[in-house]
């Protein structure tokens, strides 16, 4: 019978190779999903891949998450995150769930 211990650090290592293989994986595809400052979006900001030229609410969030977990310098996406939707609050506060470069 193996013993709990084990069992507990060969799950670690399979879930650590794991991590490390779809980092590999996914590298490549960071640069798709940076674009840089234009238009109604002032600062440099994260989107879903894809032709897109706007920043989604949640979905670049996350993925600022994400990289600043990874490279603690990434998380400036997370501060573009926050003033690109501060400078493109409404005047009654409102701010739309999408933020348009060329609108």
């Amino acid at each position: 019978m193996i013993n709990i211990y084990k069992l507990i650090l060969m799950t670690d290592n399979i879930i650590f190779q794991l991590s490390e293989k779809t980092r590999r994986i996914l590298a490549p595809f960071k640069a798709f999903i940076k674009r840089r400052a234009s238009g109604h979006l002032p600062y440099d900001y994260l989107v879903p891949a894809g032709p897109y030229q706007e920043q989604w609410d949640w979905d670049a969030f996350f993925m600022g998450v994400a990289l600043s977990a990874e490279v603690s310098s990434e998380s400036i996406y997370l501060r573009n995150w926050t003033l690109n939707f501060i400078s493109n609050a409404k005047p009654d506060g409102k701010v739309a769930g999408c933020c348009k470069s060329n609108v």
